[in-house]
């Protein structure tokens, strides 16, 4: 997230956690912030009345919401008194949000703040699960696996580092990143199997109220497009250089299982080896 918003803005996190009082577990970083409210948001979830039978660490959840709205606002602060002082500011996703609201009048702080950490909370989890569930299935199909190992040496060859255009080329890297996400069975044959090839440009795109990953209509995800964005280049330039380096093995009893979250990720802890290829 580093890349898309320029900063992983850790100073100003070490700043607000200074006050925390019922946090114990965050180490000072945004990421883990995050994640002790990913932890908090599911137990709500799993359990309306979760707050009622455990207060104090309700409220710790609260208070790590808090924190992240505050540390949001403070980014914002910091980036409008920027622009306004003819700063050099970073091409990110903040300053187009805010160069997109300072033309509507009615926009709001707090309003920013949820935009703003919609697209910096989102945007961290989602893609590192693709990823995983990715690296998972190719090593469990090594008929994908060997396709996607021969395009990316037909792309990049020798060379070890990716620029934009290979990134277009990568076509069956990206139906392998897509390929783990949910389908219907009333749909598509076999919907469990995992079959990037299903997702092949020349096949019959289907229809978005079948494949949904983001929802459809007016409540469809605000960052449907950036995620998109992050798997055709943060999350493919990933996996095409991890497999360009090195060879991956599992232990040969290990079995994926799912676990709904906030988002669908590897029940368990995803073990492997990492081997020069």
């Amino acid at each position: 997230m580093s890349v898309a918003f320029a900063s992983d803005f850790s100073d100003v996190c070490q700043i607000k956690l200074a006050g925390l009082r019922n946090i114990t577990v965050v180490e000072g970083k945004v990421d883990s912030l995050i994640q002790y409210v990913f932890v908090g948001v599911q137990k709500s979830l799993n359990n309306p009345l979760y707050k009622y039978f455990h207060p104090y660490e309700a409220e710790g959840y609260r208070e790590a919401i808090r924190a992240l709205r505050s540390i949001g606002r403070e980014c914002i602060q910091m980036r409008i008194k920027a622009l306004d002082n003819g700063e050099e500011v970073p091409n990110d996703i903040l300053t187009c949000i805010l160069k997109v609201a300072s033309a509507d009048e009615t926009a709001h702080i707090e309003t920013l703040v949820d935009d703003f950490l919609t697209f910096y909370v989102a945007g961290q989890e989602t893609t590192a699960n693709t990823l995983s569930f990715a690296v998972i299935l190719v090593h469990q199909h090594p008929e994908v696996l060997e396709r996607l190992l021969a395009e990316i040496d037909e792309v990049l060859g020798s060379r070890t580092s990716v620029t934009a255009e290979d990134l277009e080329k990568l076509k069956y890297t990206e139906q392998t990143l897509v390929g783990p996400m949910c389908q219907l069975p009333q749909y598509f044959d076999n919907p469990s199997t995992f079959n990037p090839s299903r997702f092949d440009p020349e096949n019959k795109r289907p229809s978005p109220f079948v494949f949904y990953p983001f929802g459809v209509g007016h409540r469809a995800c605000i960052g449907r497009h950036f995620a998109m964005v992050c798997d055709r280049m943060e999350a493919k330039q990933v996996l095409c250089r991890l497999l360009q380096t090195f060879r991956l093995t599992f232990p040969s009893d290990y079995k994926l299982s799912v676990m709904e979250r906030t988002s669908r990720q590897p029940r368990d802890n995803m073990l492997c080896t990492l081997l020069p290829r």
